[in-house]
């Protein structure tokens, strides 16, 4: 091999590097969100990961938010980490007209509290009007991780508990009969580097919100 690629430097990281590595970074949520991860990972991801990460090669983020954090957290020089965008493979050619676009509302994320905030999300679908509700279901697409337990039993006490219709792991197929089924895209996370599950339901042509 000539070289190595870290796709998740803000993870999980080498020790040493033998070949020219380029360490990407998504996000530094660990150190905007208390709380995010359990007390010894917090550790890890603040203390033992950033010092090793700094060994690459080549330092990349994927946005200016995320190398601003690099250069707070981290003690990066600025200089030293590349800004590349993500970006969107495979987005829709031409945008679906608003008529054309499906009823309920979208949230894509891994099912984790509280940092993927779901319990603010749930709680303010849980105070629309019944008929409202009803217009527009909630659909929560992603696998349960940290704290999954929370945000289920959040929606099993809404008013609102049966039009909340939680998907676990979508495939891509399945995913994109969700997106078609989708009016409203909501993005409720506490913190994100990037935010890219946005970028695709702009391509799609779909209502935003945060």
């Amino acid at each position: 091999f000539d070289g190595f690629v870290i796709c998740a430097a803000n993870r999980r990281v080498c020790a040493w590097y033998p070949l020219p590595t380029t360490a990407t970074a998504h996000d530094l949520a660990n150190f905007h969100i208390p709380g995010k991860y359990s007390r010894l990972r917090m550790f890890y991801l603040a203390t033992l990961l950033p010092f090793f990460a700094k060994r690459a090669q080549r330092l990349v983020a994927v946005s200016g938010a995320t190398r601003d954090d690099m250069v707070r957290f981290w003690g990066c020089r600025e200089q030293d980490v590349t800004v590349l965008y993500n970006g969107l493979s495979g987005a829709p050619r031409e945008v679906r007209d608003v008529k054309e676009l499906g009823s309920s509302i979208l949230y894509i994320s891994r099912i984790e509290h509280p940092g993927k905030n779901h319990l603010r999300l749930i709680e303010a679908y849980g105070k629309l009007p019944r008929k409202l509700a009803e217009a527009h279901p909630l659909v929560i697409a992603g696998a349960d991780w940290k704290d999954a337990d929370v945000v289920h039993d959040a929606a099993r006490h809404s008013p609102n508990a049966d039009l909340i219709r939680f998907t676990g792991f979508v495939s891509k197929d399945d995913m994109d009969k969700l997106w078609a089924e989708t009016g409203y895209y909501v993005f409720p996370s506490l913190f994100e580097g990037f935010g890219l599950s946005l970028v695709e339901a702009m391509a799609r042509g779909i209502t935003c919100d945060d």
